[in-house]
């Protein structure tokens, strides 16, 4: 950085001292260690389905001062890459899903960022989504920059009609007639089935014998609304054949 006089009045006489530089020399801090993890629910979603992407940063710097800030990651979405925005949530910083930038603010060492993206797909294929860190002060260790991307490959299908027994594991109990029952397809067919839904803690939220509608569950639990989330479910059809575990995804 160069400071010069350029004028003056009287006019300097002694011009050999008008200009003054220093120079500053920044090394980048060593074992300074930003990751990024990636992930989707559900990875074969149907056509019109929706998709929850979960994107993590963790700091994972060696040193005890390893405070890193000025975090940027892109997450694109948009029609031409597969997936229609519909909402986010993030445990830190913003998320603009117009250019899919997310800011983190700090991160201290250990520490984590969370964001979930929800996106509808509206196209039968494979697509790629993909997060990557941008930038942070510091930047990452020259030789720690190969976990600074991560993508997930989201195949979507057509839908097809499905087998008696099948479950519907995507709903949306709000009310608009539209999936907002858990439906199991002509489970009246089965005399001695039983289903059990476990919320994401092991906490049994509903359990039903010998039903004989489609609609099972409306998303409720001790009289109230279930939080929206993940749940798991065990089915047994009570025909002899293997009982089915899975996942249950619960939209409001």
């Amino acid at each position: 950085n160069t400071a010069e006089l350029l004028e003056s009045f009287p006019d300097d006489n002694n011009a050999s001292n008008n200009v003054a530089t220093v120079t500053l020399v920044f090394e980048r801090p060593e074992g300074i260690d930003l990751a990024i993890e990636k992930s989707a629910l559900s990875a074969n979603p149907l056509v019109g389905d929706e998709v929850v992407f979960t994107v993590l940063v963790a700091n994972k710097s060696d040193s005890e001062a390893g405070i890193v800030s000025n975090i940027q990651v892109s997450d694109v979405l948009g029609r031409d890459r597969g997936f229609i925005y519909v909402s986010h949530l993030a445990d830190q910083g913003d998320y603009d899903a117009a250019d899919g930038i997310w800011e983190i603010p700090t991160l201290l060492r250990n520490q984590e960022a969370t964001l979930e993206i929800t996106v509808r797909v509206p196209l039968e294929g494979i697509f790629t989504n993909t997060a990557t860190i941008l930038r942070s002060s510091p930047r990452d260790s020259e030789d720690r920059l190969d976990n600074n991307e991560a993508s997930v490959n989201v195949r979507v299908n057509l839908p097809t009609e499905a087998d008696p027994g099948f479950i519907f594991n995507q709903f949306s109990p709000n009310g608009d007639g539209t999936n907002d029952f858990l439906t199991i397809r002509d489970i009246g067919n089965f005399a001695n089935s039983s289903l059990q839904i476990f919320n994401r803690y092991g906490n049994a939220v509903f359990e039903a014998r010998n039903m004989l509608e489609d609609r099972v569950w409306d998303g409720t639990w001790k009289n109230e609304e279930a939080p929206d989330g993940t749940y798991y479910y065990i089915l047994d059809l009570g025909d002899g054949s293997e009982i089915r575990k899975g996942w249950i995804q619960l939209i409001r």
